[in-house]
C-alpha cells in the first residue's frame, strides 16, 4: 500500500519451491536436474472488468523489485479510470509488452517450431519455413536449455543441446525434432519432447528501452496484455 493511498485489490496465483526431474533407463542413462524458483501471476483490479495483470518469476525473491512492479503495475491502473476511447478499425504503430509478446510465442509454439509439423506442411510458421514470408531482420530466437528454465534432457531421456536456433535474422533456420521425428524424416534429433513444443524459449532483446516506449509510440496503441489467442488460418500464419 502507498503512501495516502488505498490498496487496490490483488488477486493472483504465486508458485514456489523446489523442482526436481529425474530419469533412469535398464540401459544406464541417468539424468538429474533441481531448480529453486518462484512464479507469480496477478491482477489489480480496479473496478468490475477492470483490471491491470502482472508476471513475474524468477530464482531470487527481490522485494525492491516487487515493489517497483506493483508501482508500475499502479500507473497503468491509473489509466484505466480515464473514459473509454474508442479505436477504429485501421492501421495503427503498436507496442506490445513483454507479456503480449510471450502470449505470441506460446501460440507459436504449438507447432511453429516442430519438425513433424514443418514437414508435413501444418506448422502455423510455414510461410516461414518455405521461405515466403520473413520478420522483422532483428527477431532472433533460440530454444535455450542452458537458461536452466527446464531439465537439459527430454522425458524419453535424451539429452538436449544448450542452444537450438530457430529464427535468425527474421528467417527460419532450425525446428525442435524428437528422437520419433528423426527416424521417420531422416533427421538428427536435438533432444525435442514428443509434441515438439519449445520449454525454453528466448528472445534476442531489442533496442528500445522499456521506459522510452510509450514516448516511441505516440498516438500508437499500447498492448499491455493479450486474454485468449488462437488461429484463424494457421497455414497462412
Amino acid at each position: 500500500e502507498a503512501a495516502g493511498q488505498p490498496a487496490p485489490d490483488l488477486v493472483g496465483i504465486l508458485g514456489a519451491g523446489e523442482l526436481y526431474r529425474g530419469f533412469a533407463s535398464s540401459a544406464g542413462v541417468r539424468h538429474w536436474f533441481q531448480d529453486t524458483g518462484f512464479s507469480l501471476d496477478f491482477c489489480l483490479v480496479a473496478e468490475a472488468d477492470r483490471a491491470v495483470k502482472r508476471s513475474w518469476s524468477g530464482d531470487t525473491w527481490d522485494r525492491a523489485a516487487l515493489a517497483r512492479l506493483m508501482t508500475d503495475a499502479r500507473a497503468d491502473l491509473a489509466l484505466l479510470q480515464l473514459p473509454v476511447c474508442r479505436v477504429d478499425p485501421g492501421q495503427y504503430r503498436a507496442w506490445l509488452s513483454p507479456s503480449a509478446v510471450a502470449s505470441v510465442l506460446a501460440l507459436a509454439g504449438w507447432s511453429g517450431f516442430s519438425a513433424r509439423a514443418q514437414r508435413a506442411q501444418t506448422s502455423c510458421l510455414q510461410g516461414l519455413v518455405d521461405g515466403r514470408q520473413s520478420l522483422s531482420p532483428k527477431v532472433h530466437l533460440w530454444e535455450s536449455a542452458a537458461l536452466g528454465l527446464a531439465p537439459p534432457f527430454q522425458s524419453q531421456g535424451f539429452a538436449r543441446p544448450d542452444r537450438i536456433a530457430l529464427i535468425s535474422g527474421g528467417k527460419h533456420v532450425g525446428a525442435l525434432t524428437s528422437p520419433r521425428s528423426s527416424l521417420e524424416h531422416g533427421l538428427v534429433t536435438n533432444g525435442a519432447e514428443p509434441e515438439e513444443s519449445p520449454h525454453a524459449l528466448e528472445m534476442a532483446p531489442g533496442e528500445l528501452a522499456a521506459q522510452s516506449a510509450r514516448a516511441a509510440l505516440g498516438t500508437g496503441i499500447w498492448l499491455s496484455n493479450l486474454w485468449y489467442l488462437n488461429h484463424s488460418d494457421p497455414s497462412s500464419g
